[in-house]
């Protein structure tokens, strides 16, 4: 297997998959800053005087900062509560580490207290807390760690107040004798990320606590984000300050801690603290740190905007934001440059999206990589296949999730199973990309995160039943044929997603993307590495499978294109003939009589009020609707019918309506008619000239058709024949057609040719007013204009005639204008 085609730096060479990989031109090397995960073996000390110790302090402010090698708690901090895993880790900075392993006590808080503020660090009244903190590597527990104050009592009967952020929520809570309650408003972070060092601030005034939380190297927000007010002053009186954590495979790490006392602020962590990392911009944060954690929401941004910078084959945009608020980027990349929107639509093309769920990160990390490679190749076969598909990716699908390190979108839903009723923003987003982009192939890349035994990556096609039988096995032979059998000659093991017993995680569940992409007529495929494998390898596994479907892509471009338009041409000829429609049932689970519509409806009927329910999901998925008498119908014979019993049928398992079957064809609409190729119209734009409308290409074919010519876009009274004849009136003007095409049991719809255009009046050959008569070199001609009018030309003429008869001398003649009407 041949390794990276991008030059990693030295010590961060990172095994990427086989075929076609790009490598860039030439770059100077690289030095890697130090990891952020250094050595586990360094010492502590509360130090005053390090020289990135920059603030002056006064007699009521305090810090510390950490360093040297050392195991357990640092010189001047004491143990609270019980005793804790610490030690100092890291060079640039260093940090106090703390790593929770409960062993057989489950309920071990574990605190350390400074010494050196107060009492022998026993602080009275108003005081300020200070931390840099971060989580090393991927995100563990949901609380991520506690800054404290007024801490004291025993194990089992703790006390004290502490700023936390749990998820991507921060937070205000108490210990009151063991007992724990959440006394401050919520406020979400917007993500919070493993590997990111934060400042952390939490402050007592009096009866009240505030808290704020930043990113390290960002502008220190103004106001406090949570609050909790009228606290017993009792409570908030006496104690001492400090971290803590207290949930299993808790680990986190302080860089810098302050304090601030009898109403003073506490010292901020100047920007020198932690040096700016040496990373190669063309490089995801993955790749920098040799895969010791996961390239952050904040780091593909940059790694993007890096990328498209470096190459005009790549174009980035923002399609969306999450529910957050968080960006969702589409990439398109071409040779020498991605095609428009519309040339992508009618074109070849290969959509790959990452991180459907946030912790399944390889997949995130695949599609940066595949971004970059491709944007630098110089491959020939690559280049060739660029220039003639476009290969679209979206890194991130959930962001919230991939920054909370959870599965689920910020509202608690499963975005994987919201590919039917599209509630989320980002299934809507996605929906839409396919809708306008119209794929011909989509890889939806996941991962199983809690599996360490069984193949290194697992893949499976679309399985349900209504999707057309033909582009089900072309995915079938992507994933058998090319996938499997690429991987496995790389000594990497495959396996079928779900097994092939019916049922389970590779059935037909029409909410999942992967029989989604299906039933909107694009081959796909489900990849899946084991989220408990080493990160890197994860990546590889699935950079193998990518380079695997380009290759089916390349091998098989006529024929892709062939199916994935055939597909819902035979689906709309399926529901117009009544053709079974499985409402259950997979390529490896045949269906039950009863979970079978045979013959299946040809359309549903909708109330309006159900029809408004339903209309974001036939807006994005694509499917016509015919409204009139009060009623909405829904007809089979279309493309999408493929979705339609899912969405309105009562049989189905989550329909958003449920709509009235229909039975009978002589009820029922059998589409809405398309416009497959516009107007357009033949002929001369020149007075006396005929203009002829062709009327374009229409599905289907036998409809009637009805003619509206148009005048500088305006319609032309009686001109509804399929020509139209120019006369010097129209001089000047802009013509256009409109075209109409109905037949019986169908919508009718209307297409509008180019305009052509501006009409023009032949000259008949005499010259122009004033002009001499090249014939008469001493005749200055006359210079009276013609009359304006049709009706004084021809007395003019009449006289003029008499005139030459009398004096048998030559006059000029003198050019018609149009204003003069026709002389006859």
């Amino acid at each position: 297997m041949r390794s990276s085609v991008y030059a990693l730096p030295e010590g961060a060479r990172i095994r990427m998959s086989q075929s076609l990989r790009a490598r860039p031109k030439s770059r100077k090397p690289i030095t890697m800053a130090v990891a952020f995960l250094g050595s586990l073996a360094v010492v502590w000390s509360a130090v005053g005087a390090s020289p990135s110790l920059a603030n002056d302090l006064n007699d009521n402010q305090f810090e510390a900062e950490f360093a040297g090698p050392a195991e357990g708690a640092p010189d001047g901090w004491s143990s609270l509560w019980n005793e804790g895993d610490w030690s100092t880790v890291g060079e640039a900075p260093t940090a106090l580490r703390h790593v929770i392993e409960y062993g057989d006590d489950e309920n071990l808080r574990r605190a350390l207290t400074f010494d050196e503020p107060g009492d022998a660090g026993v602080v009275e009244g108003d005081v300020e807390v200070h931390a840099v903190m971060r989580v090393p590597g991927e995100l563990g527990p949901t609380t991520r760690f506690g800054l404290g104050l007024h801490l004291d009592g025993e194990a089992g009967s703790e006390n004290g107040f502490y700023l936390d952020v749990n998820g991507t929520t921060l937070r205000l809570n108490q210990y009151e004798e063991g007992e724990w309650n959440q006394i401050g408003t919520d406020h979400d972070l917007h993500g919070f990320e493993g590997g990111v060092w934060y400042n952390a601030v939490l402050r007592q005034q009096g009866d009240t606590l505030l808290g704020k939380f930043w990113t390290y190297g960002q502008d220190e927000p103004l106001e406090w984000q949570v609050e909790a007010t009228g606290l017993d002053d009792g409570e908030l009186n006496l104690g001492r300050v400090g971290v803590f954590n207290a949930h299993e495979g808790g680990e986190s790490e302080t860089a810098y801690f302050s304090v601030g006392v009898d109403g003073e602020e506490a010292p901020r962590a100047g920007s020198e603290l932690i040096p700016e990392p040496d990373y190669d911009p063309l490089l995801t944060g993955f790749e920098n740190r040799d895969g010791e954690s996961w390239t952050t929401h904040a780091e593909e941004l940059d790694f993007l905007a890096a990328v498209d910078g470096a190459s005009d084959r790549v174009r980035v945009s923002e399609i969306a934001s999450s529910a957050n608020g968080l960006p969702i980027n589409l990439v398109r990349i071409g040779n020498p440059a991605p095609p428009s929107d519309e040339e992508i639509a009618e074109g070849r093309s290969i959509l790959v999206i990452g991180t459907q769920h946030g912790n399944e990160p390889a997949g995130q990390e695949m599609t940066l990589q595949l971004i970059r490679d491709l944007a630098l190749t110089e491959e020939p076969e690559l280049l060739e296949q660029l220039a003639d598909t476009t290969i679209m990716v979206i890194p991130t699908m959930n962001p919230d999730g991939r920054i909370a390190n959870t599965r689920q979108l910020a509202s608690g839903l499963d975005m994987n199973r919201d590919h039917l009723e599209l509630t989320s923003v980002e299934a809507q987003t996605m929906a839409q990309v396919i809708r306008d982009m119209n794929p011909d192939v989509i890889v939806d890349a996941h991962e199983k995160p809690t599996t360490l035994t069984g193949a290194d990556l697992d893949a499976l096609w679309p399985r349900n039943l209504a999707i057309d039988p033909t582009l089900r096995e072309l995915s079938t032979e992507m994933v058998e044929e090319y996938i499997f059998a690429d991987l496995e000659a790389a000594g990497i093991s495959t396996a079928v997603y779900g097994g092939e017993d019916p049922g389970g995680a590779g059935d037909e569940n029409e909410g999942i993307a992967r029989n989604m992409f299906g039933l909107r007529h694009s081959a796909a495929v489900l990849i899946e590495t084991p989220g408990l494998r080493v990160g890197t390898e994860r990546v590889e596994y699935q950079m193998a499978a990518m380079d695997a479907v380009l290759r089916f892509q390349r091998e098989n471009a006529d024929r892709i294109e062939q199916v994935t338009n055939d597909a819902p041409i035979n689906r709309d000829a399926d529901g117009e003939n009544q053709e079974p429609f499985h409402l259950f049932g997979a390529d490896n689970d045949p269906p039950l009589e009863e979970n079978t519509l045979d013959p299946a409806p040809c359309a549903y009927v909708l109330t309006p009020e159900q029809a408004a329910e339903a209309e974001h999901v036939f807006d994005l998925y694509g499917v016509q609707v015919h409204t009139g008498d009060g009623e909405v119908h829904v007809s089979m014979a279309q493309p999408m019918m493929t979705v339609v019993p899912f969405i309105l049928d009562a049989g189905a398992r989550s329909n958003l309506v449920e709509g009235t079957a229909v039975y009978d064809a002589a009820d029922c609409p059998l589409g809405v008619i398309e416009n497959v190729a516009a107007p357009t119209i033949a002929g001369d734009t020149e007075a006396g000239q005929t203009l002829a409308a062709d009327a374009g290409t229409w599905n289907p074919e036998d409809v009637e058709l009805s003619y509206q010519w148009l005048a500088d876009g305006e319609p032309v009274e009686g001109a509804t024949g399929s020509t139209f004849e120019l006369t010097e009136s129209h001089e000047g003007q802009m013509f256009s057609v409109i075209v109409t095409a109905e037949q019986n049991r169908y919508e009718g719809a209307s297409a509008a040719s180019d305009e052509v255009g501006p009409v023009t009046v032949e000259e008949d050959g005499s010259d122009e007013p004033g002009d001499e008569d090249p014939g008469d070199e001493g005749d200055t001609g006359g210079t009276g204009e013609l009359p304006e009018t049709g009706s004084a030309s021809t007395p003019f003429l009449a006289f003029a005639a008499l005139l030459l008869l009398m004096a048998g001398a030559t006059v000029i003649a003198r050019k018609r204008s149009t204003e003069q009407g026709d002389v006859r």
